[in-house]
């Protein structure tokens, strides 16, 4: 990512699930564009900390779909990256 793109934070939701830690919602000021729903997740033993791109839970007939889990099942995420350099890249900037 560009060093000229800021990223502001505009909104975030504390979870606590796994390594999820909550939702942010984080503003890109040159574009005029705000991403709702970032996942941010820390590694508890590593202390490593990412962010995730906004997925969607599949839904049918109304209901949550489930894995033989029983764990929703999510859809792709709604960002897509070039690269797995340009996805971490977005996430470093976004967990800064």
């Amino acid at each position: 990512m560009s060093g000229s793109t800021v990223l502001r934070c505009v909104g975030y939701k504390a979870v606590c699930r796994g390594t999820l830690r909550g939702f942010a919602s984080i503003a890109f000021d040159d574009l005029k564009m705000v991403v709702h729903g970032i996942g941010k997740h820390v590694h508890g033993e590593s202390g490593l900390s990412w962010a995730s791109p906004p997925a969607q839970g599949w839904i049918r007939d109304g209901n949550t779909v489930k894995d033989d889990r029983g764990k929703p099942v999510y859809g792709p995420p709604l960002l897509e990256f070039g690269s797995a350099e340009i996805r971490r890249a977005w996430s470093d900037r976004v967990v800064a």
